[in-house]
């Protein structure tokens, strides 16, 4: 399985597992909306802004 990596926005589609590990919409649907490391589900959520300002500083 390829995943490429990609950056979100704070109007992007997020998905997390139960880590909160963060994912987008094109990655989640590669991986059929489960989390090959852990097996949980990929759930849609909103982007905290906390994140972005860590991450995208």
């Amino acid at each position: 399985m390829s995943v490429a990596i990609t950056s979100l926005s704070e109007n992007s589609t997020a998905y997390i597992c139960v880590y909160e590990c963060t994912f987008c919409k094109p990655c989640t649907e590669v991986m059929k909306q489960i989390r090959t490391d852990c097996g949980s589900e990929l759930v849609k959520t909103k982007i905290k802004r906390i994140y972005l300002n860590y991450f995208f500083r």
